[in-house]
């Protein structure tokens, strides 16, 4: 029986670094590769900007954009924090830049994975690394291979969401959640309300919000808001209510009562994306199955607690006007957890039905997680000048702090765009301007970037540098 139970054990732990293995994998593959993994113009690049001059300029509270203060990223800078200690740890590249989302994706997974392990059982902590490998949008941008904010949210939002589910009496879950509202709201801004809702929810449910525990719940409003007060105050010294008053109009008036940058959506545009996504279809049917099935009252409590975090965050989202998909990204972990549960109770069922759905499931999740593998196999190559710069530049010293200037026809030579920007701050320590050739045409002691069929378009120039069909050129008369 003892031998049994140690082939078992064993068993459990090559399975359980087998699958660890693959989604580590699937996370970190090629991500130093700027060819196949070029940064995104977007979300990405700006908050890799936001980064790179707070450590350049030394000032750790005001996010800035070509050395101004920007006032179009309207979040707090905590993930910004962990994107300067990548570029400490792995230089000023790709790694650098991603290294905490990998990270913060890879916690995520390994809470979750604990969590069942410890609640649920060993074949549900194995379902759960199986669920993280097959989801694609795991390691899509805005999650777990870009540098943005998503990946830390989606941290902190799963990690309140399982301190809640461990909270048995008291209110030592409660604590943690709070306080990682007060971090998310610091990555996210007000994305982080879905949290301070759950918490507030969880509260009336378990009858904790009455006058014998207002101890208790003025330390739950101190660990929620002090952190966040905090960098209130000291943002306050640079530009007064400047910033956070567009916080609050822009990012959370206008883009609730809105459509801005874009980005429209019907009522139901979050259901049908998690309803018709491929994987949601095991996780939603393994998570009705243990909804139907439950007796137990403990773990009907913790089911509660991990259907609200799944449909508040769609329900929320889902009234404000401006829709964008990663919004809802923060429902898979506890999706996941859910459907767990649901995996551990097929065990339950009759032989037959039990090895019908262990088959389908094992099979369709096996499928899904070969198919991400050769998604991140097959990711293609990437030649535009945001990509050269790299191997042009090679953070040179003599390009320290020099301006530079991108002739770019279809940019009609006006801004560089945010990937190319960035691509430039951290390839050589340049200081990107707009304007294109004219501007640097006057502006004698900076250098130009252009593709080698715009070369006869201009005049005065020396070539320092070239890959494939890209120059690095300066004038003539150029002088350090």
């Amino acid at each position: 029986m003892k031998l049994i139970k140690s082939e078992n054990k064993k068993l459990f732990y090559i399975l359980a670094i087998i699958l660890g293995g693959i989604f580590i994998f699937l996370c970190t593959y090629n991500v130093a590769n700027v060819q196949k993994e070029h940064i995104n113009w977007s979300d990405e690049a700006r908050h890799g900007i936001n980064a790179y001059e707070m450590l350049k300029n030394k000032n750790f509270i005001v996010t800035t954009y070509g050395e101004k203060i920007d006032y179009w990223n309207l979040k707090p800078p905590l993930s910004e924090y962990f994107i300067i200690l990548g570029y400490k740890i792995f230089g000023y590249n790709v790694v650098g830049l991603r290294a905490y989302s990998i990270i913060s994706v890879i916690l995520c997974c390994f809470l979750c994975f604990l969590y069942a392990y410890k609640k649920i059982g060993k074949k549900a902590a194995l379902y759960v690394l199986a669920a993280f490998s097959a989801t694609s949008l795991i390691f899509s941008y805005h999650w777990g291979r870009a540098g943005d904010a998503d990946s830390l949210f989606i941290l902190f939002y799963t990690l309140s969401v399982l301190a809640l589910c461990c909270n048995k009496k008291g209110f030592k879950g409660v604590y943690l959640a709070c306080l990682c509202f007060a971090f998310a709201f610091l990555t996210k801004s007000f994305h982080a309300g879905i949290i301070a809702i759950n918490v507030i929810i969880y509260l009336l449910i378990n009858k904790l919000i009455k006058i014998k525990y207002l101890k208790q719940l003025i330390c739950c409003f101190i660990l929620a808001c002090f952190p966040i007060l905090l960098w209130g105050i000291l943002r306050y010294q640079y530009d007064g209510f400047t910033f956070l008053k567009k916080m609050f109009e822009y990012d959370l008036f206008t883009r609730s009562t809105s459509v801005i940058e874009n980005h429209p959506g019907g009522p139901f545009y979050y259901f049908q994306y998690v309803f018709l996504n491929q994987i949601s279809f095991i996780f939603i049917f393994l998570a009705a199955l243990i909804i139907i099935k439950i007796k137990n009252k403990s773990t009907k409590k913790i089911l509660l607690i991990l259907v609200l975090s799944i449909l508040n965050p769609l329900i929320i989202f889902s009234l404000v006007k401006t829709k964008i998909i990663h919004y809802v990204y923060c429902i898979f972990p506890p999706l996941i957890i859910l459907s767990a549960y649901g995996f551990n109770e097929i065990f339950t069922l009759k032989n037959n039905y039990k090895y019908f759905f262990l088959s389908f499931i094992i099979i369709f999740s096996f499928a899904n997680i070969i198919f991400n593998i050769q998604m991140i196999l097959d990711l293609p190559n990437d030649y535009q000048l945001r990509t050269k710069a790299f191997s042009i530049l090679n953070r040179n010293a003599e390009y320290n702090n020099q301006k530079i200037y991108v002739y770019l026809d279809e940019a009609k030579e006006d801004d560089i765009n945010q990937d190319l920007f960035l691509a430039l701050e951290l390839a050589g320590d340049l200081k990107p301007k707009n304007g294109g050739y004219k501007a640097w045409n006057n502006s004698p002691n900076s250098y130009l970037f252009i593709e080698k069929e715009n070369l006869d378009k201009i005049s005065d120039y020396k070539i320092i540098e070239t890959s494939a069909n890209y120059y690095l050129l300066k004038h003539s008369s150029f002088k350090n």
